[in-house]
């Protein structure tokens, strides 16, 4: 059955264009974004997308595309089909779910104006749905004494504010928190969340802020284990709950929860990674966890093993799903290292970061590949790979490399930072922050900078590196002691600090004095329109024309941005009528690379993309 899209299906939501986009589907080409055609394992409860041109956009292309899907045991699918915000990419949402084990045939296919030379071709593929298995996220890595994946009890949510709060006056079960050293630490809100490996630990889960010597700034308590609690780039406190599998966003003075983020298309989130991106879209990881018929792969493998591939997921502000990055599709089983793929249980890459590029790509650490990895954010392509068994970089001022990391960062200067747990590094294992410079031209990975703990720290899994403006660096030493250190921009100790024996923090976040959040307004749909065009010229050197269209008068700002949010520039800020209006950028004080532009009208938002060539 063909079933075409009405103009009913959803209100007009092509307001903001996909902030780190590398352009959009060429106007002649309709490309599948998920499931990828002929991919396998997919859940059941997928929902199907595509990306378009611009020629057409919304609910114009809504008008125009016809969507057909047939399971090969569930016969026609019908559902919705609706257009993402960046109004290119589209949605098909099945109104049952597909039979696991099913092929699944899809035809999209384009009525005029769309069936017009220079406009999409119709396309044909299937992909196979899987036998998905319930399980709880994988956390990390366990140590000897077994991993807790949650807390069982009574959930506790109750946010308390605190200012230098005396011990005695702390709440019952608050971890005592021990600072080693303190040298004249610079002011600082340093993010932590307690749990422990061993079920034995007697402990009661807290989200804390401290300040610099220690005391309680903001704690809340919780029913359940929490994970990767931060500030966002737009001041939302985030954080991960085990018990409830998602993350959880909170006003950063009241601990009020404001938003909640899962994953899409029937996974269950994972707890390594939230990142809020300034265009309102999120990035988060989901495990994924499949029989696999392990002997068919190694020898002695089991064959009903269950085996957990990582997932990748970019939602928009509305929560689609616009773009999934899957492993199965990309790594083999065995580019494993340090695992024994004969065991029943198997997770062969847990993925635990992700970081955007400077030209927007996304760049993924995977902890049981040691390896870190770039990703076209448009195909899913793999750009490079960069350690473990299929590196393709060269290592220079480095004999030791990296091993099971965690928390791969993109610095302003395009150097990158890591924290390598070091599992496997000869004649003993130790743990260090990294900072390398990559040549990805001549595939290089040059030592930039180091720093090893004296005598040296081993924490085997977990862990973070936060640089600062000022060349310190926060290092969160994962599951071991001390929990976390602050160093200047010479390594010397300025702040060290643990919680008690037996309890861990995943990562150490920290917010220094001055640091500023991002303010982005929720986006919303709005009646009258305005219209971002594309600048020209783009690539440009050094000046470019931004032109942009209101339909009413209004407050417009206008704002340049670097590829991770950092604002660069305000072209606009003030009241404006009705109408054309361009402003002017002149870029001859910044560096080469991508930027953004953002602007906002009333409620709305949009962004284009600029390329900035010497």
């Amino acid at each position: 059955m063909m079933m075409q899209a009405h103009t009913g299906i959803l209100a007009l939501l092509w307001t903001l264009s996909p902030l780190f986009a590398q352009g959009g589907a060429h106007s002649d080409a309709c490309l599948p974004l998920y499931p990828l055609p002929g991919s396998t394992m997919i859940p059941p409860a997928t929902s199907i997308a595509f990306r378009v041109g611009t020629l057409l956009r919304g609910q114009g292309l809504l008008n125009s595309v016809i969507v057909s899907v047939k399971g090969a045991a569930s016969g026609e699918h019908g559902g919705s089909l609706h257009v993402a915000v960046d109004g290119t990419t589209v949605l098909f949402n099945p109104a049952v779910p597909f039979v696991p084990g099913e092929r699944v045939d899809v035809q999209i296919a384009f009525n005029p104006p769309f069936g017009s030379t220079g406009m999409p071709k119709p396309v044909e593929y299937s992909f196979d749905t899987g036998y998905p298995v319930k399980t709880h996220p994988i956390l990390t890595a366990a140590p000897a004494g077994g991993l807790q994946l949650f807390r069982d009890g009574a959930g506790i949510y109750g946010g308390t504010r605190l200012r230098n709060l005396a011990a005695d006056t702390l709440p019952s079960g608050f971890p005592a928190i021990t600072v080693t050293t303190r040298n004249n630490p610079p002011p600082l809100s340093l993010f932590l969340s307690d749990f422990p490996f061993d079920p034995s630990v007697h402990y009661t889960p807290y989200l804390m802020t401290l300040n610099n010597d220690g005391a309680p700034t903001l704690i809340k308590r919780s029913g359940n284990d929490c994970f990767d609690f931060k500030r966002q780039p737009n001041g939302l406190l985030t954080y991960y709950d085990i018990g409830d599998f998602c993350f959880y966003a909170m006003d950063s003075s009241t601990m009020a929860v404001v938003d909640t983020f899962r994953c899409g298309n029937g996974y269950t989130t994972d707890n390594h990674e939230l990142l809020l991106l300034p265009n309102g879209h999120a990035l988060l990881l989901a495990y994924d966890a499949e029989r696999v018929r392990m002997d068919t792969v190694v020898k002695g493998g089991d064959s009903a093993a269950i085996v957990y591939g990582s997932i990748v997921q970019e939602l928009d502000s509305g929560k689609n799903v616009v773009f999934q990055w899957r492993s199965w599709d990309h790594f083999r089983i065995t580019d494993a290292i340090g695992i024994d793929l004969t065991k029943p249980v198997v997770d062969y890459v847990h993925t635990n970061a992700i970081e955007v590029d400077a030209d927007g790509n996304l760049v993924i650490s995977s902890r049981h590949l040691s390896e870190i990895t770039k990703i076209d954010r448009q195909t899913g392509d793999m750009l490079w790979r960069w350690g473990g068994k299929n590196n393709q970089f060269t290592f220079t001022n480095d004999t030791a490399g990296f091993n099971w990391q965690h928390d791969i960062r993109r610095l302003p200067d395009g150097h990158w930072t890591l924290f390598d747990n070091g599992n496997f590094h000869f004649p003993a294992p130790y743990s260090r922050a990294v900072e390398y410079v990559l040549d990805e031209q001549h595939k290089t990975a040059t030592l930039f900078w180091q720093y090893r703990h004296s005598p040296d720290i081993f924490g085997e899994a977990m862990g973070s590196v936060q640089r600062f403006d000022d060349g310190s660096t926060l290092i969160g030493w994962g599951a071991t002691n001390p929990t976390a250190t602050l160093i200047n921009a010479s390594g010397g100790t300025l702040l060290e600090l643990s919680l008690p024996a037996g309890l861990f923090s995943y990562r150490a976040f920290g917010v220094r004095s001055g640091d500023v959040a991002t303010s982005i307004p929720p986006i919303r749909p709005s009646p009258e329109i305005p219209v971002l065009e594309p600048a020209y010229p783009n690539p440009f050197n050094p000046s470019t024309v931004i032109t942009y269209r209101t339909a009413s008068g209004g407050h417009v700002r206008v704002r340049i941005l670097d590829p991770i949010g950092r604002e660069v520039e305000v072209l606009v800020d003030g009241w404006e009528a009705a109408g054309t209006h361009a402003v002017s950028w002149n870029a001859s004080r910044y560096a080469s690379g991508v930027y953004f532009c953002l602007c906002e009208v009333g409620g709305a938002i949009m962004t284009t993309k600029l390329v900035l060539l010497r």
